[in-house]
């Protein structure tokens, strides 16, 4: 029986650069629509790429399995949206929906091609960890200090009454991005392996972001991500599952107290969320505007 010996890769300076050059989008997406500017650049070496592989094979079928789920899924979700658009309220805002989704498809596969060539998984997961890490402390200096690190106030221009913005050229936005990316650092620390420490500190920052950024869509993307983290990280290991089952609740619920305490936008969005009590449709707008 013939054993498999499996060759590691050395990490070099060019998959770092790739990594980095792959993480631009998350890097420019406080800065209003810098992003866009790389997501057009991958999205024009998808299309090149798109026409090699058809050039080349005569079929985007290949034997690689990521490229044959890719258009498979690209159309689950692309084929809805055109087919809304027949009977849609606002036919406009659909159309854009459907023009732009072709882009993220071309912008998909070349991320694809590029991460099969030179596995860089890893070093974007740490990357993106990084950038958001820095979102997430720039967001609690600020809400506990009156600025941010750049020396931006929590209150200026276009901005929510005492809602975290931390350095986003769009005020508002931070709460929902933070919400949305919070889990890769969450999840980059499980799959490497980071100390118990490093786990509770950098969480417990997330959590503290996320919720003085005031975004209720960023509250619940968050929460989906972080309830398994929990269980991954501390209830799964545990050798007596039920203390961290009591523990953790207890931290949460003092967290969320601190935080209640220094995030007037906190405060004034659970008073809002409460006005919701007679279930009729003019409260629950009125609670989730």
């Amino acid at each position: 029986m013939k054993v498999k010996v499996q060759t590691v890769q050395p990490v070099t300076a060019s998959m770092w650069l790739l990594a980095l050059a792959l993480s631009t989008p998350i890097l420019l997406l406080p800065f209003a629509r810098a992003f866009i500017a790389p997501l057009g650049i991958l999205a024009i070496l998808g299309l090149f790429m798109l026409v090699g592989l058809l050039r080349q094979r005569g079929t985007f079928n290949t034997t690689d399995k990521a490229l044959q789920v890719l258009p498979r899924f690209f159309l689950f979700i692309w084929l809805p949206m055109l087919i809304s658009l027949i009977d849609a309220e606002y036919p406009k805002q659909v159309l854009k929906a459907v023009e732009l989704y072709p882009l993220y498809a071309l912008m998909a596969l070349a991320v694809v091609v590029l991460l099969r060539a030179t596995p860089v998984i890893k070093q974007i997961a740490i990357i993106m960890s990084w950038i958001v890490s820095v979102w997430a402390f720039d967001g609690v200096a600020q809400t506990l200090l009156g600025f941010d690190m750049f020396n931006i106030p929590l209150e200026r221009a276009n901005a929510d009454l005492g809602r975290a913005n931390a350095f986003f050229s769009h005020p508002n936005k931070y709460g929902f991005f933070m919400g949305m990316m919070a889990a890769i650092p969450l999840f980059t620390m499980y799959l490497c392996g980071v100390n118990r420490l490093t786990h509770i500190l950098v969480s417990a920052m997330l959590l503290a972001a996320v919720l003085m950024g005031g975004s209720r869509g960023g509250w619940i993307m968050f929460a989906v991500a972080f309830l398994p983290y929990l269980f991954l990280v501390y209830i799964k290991p545990a050798k007596r599952p039920i203390v961290p089952m009591v523990v953790l609740p207890v931290l949460l619920v003092g967290t969320l107290a601190l935080v209640f305490q220094f995030s007037p936008s906190m405060q004034n969005r659970l008073q809002q969320s409460m006005q919701a009590k007679s279930l009729d449709y003019a409260s629950v707008n009125a609670a989730s505007s």
